[in-house]
């Protein structure tokens, strides 16, 4: 019961991880102005002027003390939430420039007048005059005695809305950028009428919640106060879709898996570490005609997501056990930018640029016999135990297994040989199959011999093994480290904890000493801590040889001590071997 504990707190080692985009989103609106399709102002008189040309809708605007929109009618869903992205830039510039424009007089005639405080911006969810929102950006400049030429320039932006004729400023010309470029990439994102999130490129300049910008009408377009002329490069418009949803629950999904079998990578899966930017899920993988889904079952802290919503679409990749995901974060929005790879019992959620989320299989277990059916390979590490074939790893790598294959036998990772379970010991999670192959000759001369003595805190070790194949490749890998305690987690006497980095892949493979002597064997890593790794003694591997029918021959001579770990390594890679279980 221990190690079954133990189990459920580390990370079984056999087991070998923001942007918007288009997955949650319809795009409503994609106006490149290559066309008049929408139906843009265009017409120019004495007091505008408005064109597309070459892929902009340009506009100046000449009536002094007004200002105009340009705008085109959307069909919002004003329940929904909306995404409005443009380019927009200034042609004016420059801030210490007057700009002409004309004052109407009474006979209709126009007076020439100049403006040197241009505004230009973008409204949306226009109904009139009365009822719409706002941003608006203004160039100033500003005295500064230590500035080239004595002036700053810089931008101002500012956001209000108008209802019912009542302007509310939300924010009131606030100085951002230093003008080094006279067009922003705006992006505003409304979520129904209960907030409003405004970015220029990568950088939030207004956010609120409070239900103040409100959908008054579905006219959006390009602000243009008097004397500025202004180039609108795009305008898109996407509306977010519902979320996907199925109807399976934990309970239709262990019933679907009784009667129908599971794969490998299928079960449910709990992040291992809850933190900040992962809650405690628990997800189910269930195959789908494109790969896998990710189903939400329980954990979330938004209260938005019910049992049986999508979490992630999962595609296969050229890379076997890892997958491209289409992932709906925690606010329910669409992530892209990650993969998720299996190794048995582990599922690894890899984001771009952020802490690896860790998810252990908490379903099926050995005890809730479900039939097994085609999958995909996972493995683990073994170390040879003696020349005719027998091998040593973990019971939790060759646990439930209907096939086992070892690959790497020689060197030679082109042939694989079939083995069986000769024993196992569960309590100490370990394991001893052997090749079972009409083609298997030998394994040759083993270089090492099993070192049963207990070794102390300060010494150095180093294991070899196979660890996260789908991304690291099968050649065999070195990590090393010391001796820290000589017991395991929580105490536990059958174990040694190692600050040897260890990873899903690793279970089963052997613990050196620096004679090249294996003293334990890899089975776990502790989770919540750094550099804090287990390997189970060699005594107890001793105890499960002696109570084998027949006893495997064991190597009495070590070749290795005395030499460079480099020169170990050049012998030893040829008896730690790939274990692929199905």
């Amino acid at each position: 019961m221990k190690k079954i504990l133990q189990m459920i707190i580390l990370l079984l080692l056999s087991i070998s991880s923001y942007s918007q985009n288009d997955l949650g989103w319809n795009t409503i609106l994609n106006e490149q102005f290559n066309n008049n399709y929408k139906g843009w102002h265009t017409e120019s008189s004495d007091l505008r002027y408005a064109q597309i040309s070459n892929g902009q809708l340009i506009v100046k605007f000449y009536n002094k003390g007004y200002s105009q929109l340009n705008g085109v009618a959307v069909t919002f869903n004003t329940n929904k939430d909306h995404i409005i992205s443009f380019s927009i830039a200034n042609l004016n510039g420059d801030a210490s420039k007057k700009y002409r424009v004309y004052e109407k007089k009474n006979d209709g005639s126009l007076k020439e007048a100049w403006e040197n405080s241009t505004t230009w911006g973008f409204v949306w969810g226009f109904k009139d005059w009365d009822n719409y929102n706002c941003i608006v950006f203004y160039n100033n400049r500003e005295y500064n005695q230590y500035a080239s030429g004595n002036y700053l320039y810089n931008t101002l932006v500012k956001v209000y809305y108008k209802s019912n004729g009542k302007t509310t400023t939300a924010l009131d010309w606030k100085k951002f950028q230093y003008i080094g470029t006279n067009s922003f990439n705006v992006t505003i994102e409304q979520y129904g009428g209960n907030s409003v999130r405004i970015y220029t490129g990568e950088s939030l300049i207004y956010s609120f919640t409070g239900g103040v910008f409100q959908w008054y009408g579905d006219k959006i377009g390009p602000y243009i106060g008097s004397g500025a002329k202004i180039a609108l490069d795009y305008v898109t418009v996407k509306e977010k879709k519902p979320h996907p949803k199925t109807n399976w629950t934990e309970y239709s999904l262990k019933s679907h898996w009784t009667k129908n079998g599971i794969d490998a990578i299928e079960g449910i899966y709990e992040n291992a570490i809850k933190s900040d930017n992962s809650p405690k899920y628990e997800l189910a993988v269930v195959k789908s005609d494109n790969g896998y889904n990710l189903i939400y079952l329980s954990g979330a802290e938004n209260p938005n997501w019910s049992v049986g919503d999508i979490k992630a679409y999962l595609t296969k990749t050229a890379t076997p056990n890892l997958y491209k995901a289409e992932y709906f974060m925690g606010d329910k929005s669409a992530n892209e930018d990650l993969y998720i790879s299996f190794e048995n019992a582990v599922m690894k959620v890899i984001f771009t640029g952020r802490q690896e989320n860790l998810y252990i299989k908490l379903y099926p277990t050995s005890e809730d016999n479900i039939t097994s059916i085609g999958g995909e390979k996972s493995s683990g590490t073994g170390f040879a135990l003696s020349s005719n074939g027998y091998i040593v790893t973990n019971h939790h790598v060759t646990n439930g297994a209907s096939k086992i294959k070892v690959k790497g036998v020689k060197g030679d990772f082109s042939k694989t040989y079939n083995a069986k379970v000769i024993i196992e010991d569960k309590n100490n999670d370990l394991s001893i199959i052997k090749i079972d192959d009409p083609s298997f000759t030998s394994l040759g001369s083993l270089p090492y011999k099993i070192n049963s003595n207990i070794i102390d805190v300060g010494n150095s070790v180093y294991t070899l093994g196979y660890p996260l194949r789908a991304s690291m490749g099968d050649e065999v890998k070195l990590t090393n480290g010391i001796i820290s305690s000589k017991t395991g987690f929580q105490g536990d006497i059958t174990s040694y904890q190692i600050t040897v980095p260890v990873q899903p892949g690793n279970s089963g493979g052997p613990l050196f000493n620096a004679n090249g002597d294996i003293i334990g064997i890899i089975n776990a890593k502790h989770l919540g801590a750094e550099n804090a790794s287990y390997a189970i003694k060699t005594s107890y591997l001793m105890n499960l040889i002696q109570v084998m029918n027949t006893q495997p021959k064991l190597s009495e001579i070590n070749t290795l001590s005395g030499k460079s770990l480099s020169e170990q390594v050049k012998y030893l890679k040829e008896f730690v071997y790939i274990i692929e279980i199905n």
